[in-house]
């Protein structure tokens, strides 16, 4: 059985895709929302916050022979964990990512490599700060005195525990919704809380970042970028059919071939 770390949209089209290729997938998510998307899915959902043991743990009780990390590539912590564990356990670890964006140059686009420093960048601008970045990173963005100095505005799923981490960092003006926005709906967003500046991450093109930074643009807003973080791994690749030839590189328990034991 592969294990595919799930949450977003090439997590599912990953799963279908072997699923419709006879493999047994078990796919984890980390929210009820995450797992409401697969619900169409043939494949076992399970919602899990993986520590390292219950990842061994897990891994063990299902045999699982492969774990493809399709987590979103700001996910450093479970990738790092899922990788450890993969090596302990002599499972194949798969890191799968998303194209990273090509950014237009553009005099209003400021590129910063960490949260601290996307708080200064935006603090040195004038306006609110509209937030586009989820909310892991608010914390963060918090303690380096961002919501002390900023009027701000956050972009949430629409779950409990983030509308929560929201107010207690004393965010109480808060958008919440699935999905990505359009062009159109981004703008209308950015105008209806007269945002001064858009802070967003390199999610890439399936992350809807570009139609965010198309937005800002349009109405001539500064944008603050998150570069994502640099991962690597021996078996990393972007595309379905290369997680298909190092899946059938792998061994299961046995020391069997996996092709023969899916």
């Amino acid at each position: 059985m592969i294990l595919i770390i799930g949450g977003t949209s090439e997590g599912r089209q990953l799963a279908q895709y072997l699923s419709e290729r006879g493999y047994k997938i078990v796919i984890s998510v980390t929210t009820p929302l995450g797992a409401q998307r697969l619900k169409h899915l043939p494949v076992e959902t399970v919602i899990e916050r993986f520590s390292e043991i219950s990842l061994l743990k897990f891994l063990r009780s299902r045999r699982i022979t492969a774990v493809v990390d399709a987590s979103h590539p700001f996910a450093e912590e479970i990738s790092r964990l899922a990788s450890r564990v993969c090596e302990a356990s002599q499972v194949t670890y798969i890191r799968i990512d998303r194209p990273p964006l090509k950014l237009p140059k553009h005099s209003l686009i400021q590129e910063v490599t960490t949260w601290e420093g996307a708080a200064e960048a935006a603090c040195r601008l004038a306006g609110t700060v509209f937030l586009t970045v989820g909310v892991k990173p608010l914390v963060r963005l918090s303690e380096a005195g961002l919501m002390k100095e900023k009027r701000v505005i956050a972009r949430v799923l629409p779950e409990e525990d983030s509308i929560k981490t929201c107010k207690q960092l004393g965010i109480n003006e808060i958008v919440a919704f699935t999905g990505v926005a359009s062009e159109e709906l981004n703008k209308a967003l950015f105008r209806q809380f007269d945002a001064g500046i858009i802070m967003t991450k390199d999610s890439g093109e399936s992350g809807g970042t570009t139609l965010k930074i198309k937005a800002a643009l349009a109405l001539n807003l500064p944008v603050v970028i998150v570069s994502r973080p640099k991962t690597i791994s021996e078996n990393q690749t972007t595309t379905f059919k290369d997680v298909i030839a190092l899946i059938e590189g792998g061994e299961d328990y046995e020391g069997n071939n996996y092709i023969r034991s899916r």
